[in-house]
Parts: structure tokens; C-alpha cells; sequence
């Protein structure tokens, strides 16, 4: 063999090396390629999947935050309506108490004054119920006070014969 054919032969190996690591070096780069892009469409994916974790996180969190401190809010209100809505009816109480009080105060009296005179209801006259109807007027801050008794049908002529007289001129 000659040396130019050596040459060629050398060439032609060379060539057919070098063409095979052309080949295996761009199959290695597209390996690496789409590698890459897989790697990448993945980390993309595990992104997308840790933000929809966290966010479900923060919408449970929330929702469950919503709704404890929305229940302890409507209990404490309750709680304060309860409070208040007792004061209010104490309050009440007291002021009816005082009032009626004094207007019941007169009623007590009309019925000592009619078991002292020997006298049965309603046929009793007060004295001075004028007075005493004024005090229990204003301390029960009433605009009016009388006496309005109820008359059964068998008492009415008894009752119709009282008032004529002359111990309940006042009537």
C-alpha cells in the first residue's frame, strides 16, 4: 500500500469517527434538550402544584378562621343583648314596682277603710280620697286615678242604692 492510500483510509476512518461522535454528540445534545425540557415542563408542574397547595392552605385557613371567630362574635353578642336586655327589664321592674306601688297603696287603704266601718266592697266610700288619689298620682306619675268597680249583676241594686246615698256623694 502506498502512503496516499494510507492516507485515505486514515481519512476515511477519521471521517467515519468523527461523523459517529457528530452523531452521538448531537444525539447527547438533543438528549439533553429534551431533558431539559422535560425537567422544566416538571418543575413547572411541582410549581403549579405547591401554589394550589398553599392557596387550598389559605383558603382553609381562613374559611375555618371565618367561621370560629365569627360563632365567638355571635355568642358574645348574644351574650351582651342577654346582659343588657336583663338590666333593661330589672330596671323596669323597679320603675313598675314604684309606680304600681303607690297606686296599689290607695286600693289597701279603700279596703281598711271599708273592713274598719264594717262596710263590704265595693259599697265603701274612702276618706279623703281626693288626697290620697293626688299622692298616688304623682308618686305612680299617673295622669288620672279613680276608682272604677266591678258590679255584679245580683250587687247592682245595693250598689245603684249606695251611690245615691248620702255617703257616696262623691260618686
Amino acid at each position: 500500500m502506498s502512503s496516499s492510500e494510507d492516507e485515505d483510509d486514515y481519512d476515511s476512518d477519521s471521517a467515519g469517527t468523527s461523523s459517529c461522535v457528530d452523531k452521538e454528540a448531537i444525539e447527547v445534545k438533543q438528549n439533553d434538550e429534551e431533558l431539559g425540557r422535560r425537567e422544566t415542563t416538571n418543575v413547572l408542574r411541582l410549581r403549579l402544584l405547591v401554589f394550589l397547595v398553599l392557596l387550598m392552605a389559605a383558603v382553609a385557613v381562613s374559611v375555618i378562621v371565618y367561621f370560629i371567630t365569627t360563632g365567638a362574635e355571635r355568642e358574645e353578642a348574644e351574650s351582651q343583648f342577654a346582659g343588657a336586655a336583663e338590666k333593661v327589664l330589672e330596671a323596669f321592674l323597679d320603675i313598675a314596682d314604684a309606680k304600681l306601688g303607690a297606686v296599689s297603696s290607695l286600693g289597701v287603704a279603700s279596703i281598711a277603710h271599708g273592713v274598719d266601718h264594717t262596710r263590704t266592697w265595693p259599697n265603701v266610700t274612702l276618706s279623703s280620697f281626693q288626697q290620697r288619689s293626688a299622692t298616688a298620682r304623682s308618686q305612680s306619675d299617673a295622669l288620672y286615678v279613680h276608682i272604677n268597680p266591678l258590679v255584679k249583676e245580683v250587687d247592682r241594686a245595693a250598689w245603684e242604692d249606695y251611690v245615691v246615698s248620702e255617703d257616696a256623694s262623691w260618686m
